[in-house]
């Protein structure tokens, strides 16, 4: 079961008596994690006055103390009235909880309220909330003691294989699961809305009992809601400051710019921002989780309906070199199948050869987001694909495959020198 150790100390603490934080970033599941919680607490027959905070109704007074059924008998008692009720509720015999999740949601009146009947009882506290407390954390939520807290962590790449199977309803291919753990940095949320939205559109097919990748990437237009969710409230200094560092890929925090050192401390605080040293010793940002770096790069472009690989195609003779590879990569098993490029013994892969040809009038940075892989991983297979042709320049490595790439064409060429 996901966040089974988190939930398993969650209770352990709480059954002792001490209050629980729950920290994690949006999405990280601390929902969930309520939820489960409240229905183990109940399962053992404790009572559970629980709160799931709204953003939108954080501004309504005693909008949270509804779940509980208290604001409708006892409004007009205001906080201190509403206080006694719950102070009574709470110090009945028997193990008694209060939780609140997305406790910096919470309106104000709610938070009082449950502020003074915790402190009169004594009773466990148990909330979620971020894990970059901010000005607008309350207090309750940071100062209750004694008090533990329990962070839940990004998944691993063997949590997202397990849940990309529970979602699917069947294994995912390696590939899928590399992409979405990559592009999701471990975030549940995004986890569940890449693959889910992948299958809506068709980005990936059920081939032979497990999911593969259908076309060059998971990105689709039902993606964006998700992104723009986690980019809420951001002010309009920091979008752009985001927005340009995505466009960057590393913004190196010894440079002299226009983005102040205020806002890189506010997107770190949101989780937007990783802060990294370079092989150098030097500080340097990037946008996470990688979802919303490729998002902000195509919205600037002006592209938000089009994925990255439609961003960066190349000419259609290109287009019509790599789809004839394809043939003969598909075929070069069969009996006298065409003759794939490359030097006898040293046969371009296919995503070499794929490479090379979108190196033609492409350059790492667009065949990476085309592709859906890193620059580094760009680099590699144009540094194979030059060895196994024995060319020397990327010009030289084009004009080699793209020419065994034509069609009708029997084998590969002879090696060019160039």
């Amino acid at each position: 079961m996901l966040f089974e150790r988190e939930i398993t100390r969650i209770l352990e603490f709480a059954c002792r008596g001490l209050s629980v934080r729950v920290i994690g970033a949006p999405g990280s599941g601390r929902t969930t994690v309520a939820r489960k919680v409240v229905d183990h607490l109940e399962d053992r027959g404790a009572n559970v006055y629980s709160i799931f905070a709204m953003r939108s109704l954080k501004g309504v007074p005693f909008a949270g103390l509804h779940s509980l059924e208290l604001g409708h008998r006892n409004r007009g008692s205001g906080i201190v009235g509403l206080s006694d009720v719950l102070s009574g509720l709470l110090a009945k015999q028997g193990p008694r909880f209060i939780l609140v999740d997305d406790i910096e949601n919470l309106d104000s009146e709610t938070l009082a309220v449950i502020d003074v009947a915790q402190k009169r009882t004594q009773r466990p506290l148990i909330v979620t909330m971020s894990d970059s407390p901010s000005g607008s954390t309350p207090l309750l939520g940071l100062d209750c003691w004694p008090a533990v807290t329990v962070p839940l962590q990004p998944l691993g790449y063997v949590q997202v294989e397990a849940v990309s199977a529970e979602i699917l309803g069947a294994p995912a291919d390696d590939d899928v699961v590399a992409r979405v753990f990559s592009w999701s940095g471990g975030n549940p949320r995004l986890v569940a809305r890449i693959l889910e939205s992948a299958v809506v559109s068709e980005r990936l097919v059920l081939r032979g009992g497990s999911w593969h990748i259908n076309g060059r990437t998971l990105m689709n237009v039902h993606l964006h809601g998700t992104v723009e969710g986690l980019l809420y409230g951001l002010e309009r200094d920091e979008r752009t400051a985001l927005r340009t560092i995505a466009i960057t890929g590393f913004w190196r925090l010894d440079h002299r710019t226009t983005i102040g050192a205020d806002v890189l401390g506010r997107l770190e605080h949101r989780g937007l921002l990783a802060v990294v040293a370079g092989a150098d010793g030097v500080l340097a940002a990037s946008v996470v989780p990688p979802l919303i770096a490729d998002y902000l790069r195509n919205q600037v472009r002006g592209l938000r309906e089009r994925s990255p690989a439609d961003d960066f195609r190349p000419v259609p003779a290109t287009e019509a070199a790599i789809k004839e590879l394809s043939k003969r990569y598909g075929l070069e098993d069969q009996p006298g199948a065409a003759v794939t490029p490359g030097s006898a013994g040293q046969r371009l892969t296919k995503r070499e050869a794929e490479v090379a040809l979108l190196a033609g009038n492409l350059d790492n940075r667009e065949i990476a987001s085309r592709l859906g892989v890193s620059i580094r991983t760009v680099e590699s297979h144009l540094a194979n694909a030059r060895r196994k042709t024995r060319t020397q320049t990327r010009k030289g490595l084009f004009h080699h495959v793209h020419r065994a790439a034509e069609p009708g064409r029997p084998e590969a060429p002879g090696l060019p020198r160039d």
